[in-house]
């Protein structure tokens, strides 16, 4: 799969009232959609750039970055 970014784990930071999710590599943070949240573990440590043409299906914007699963099963 081409783009794949190793990342180092993730962070979750309150913004004001808001929530907001971080995959971290270095120094380097990638802004995270909610709509992944429950994957922002040490089992998926790579992240990939998609664009989904139908995001209102999965109340995510259309252009985002999805975690990868890195863990043996």
């Amino acid at each position: 799969m081409e783009g794949i970014i190793r990342i180092d784990g993730y962070v979750t930071e309150l913004e004001g009232s808001t929530i907001r999710y971080y995959a971290v590599k270095g120094k380097k943070r990638y802004p995270m959609p909610e709509c992944h949240k429950d994957m922002y573990d040490g089992d998926h440590l790579a992240i990939v750039k998609r664009t989904l043409e139908r995001p209102e299906l999965f109340d995510c914007e259309a252009e985002h970055y999805i975690p990868l699963r890195t863990a043996s099963p």
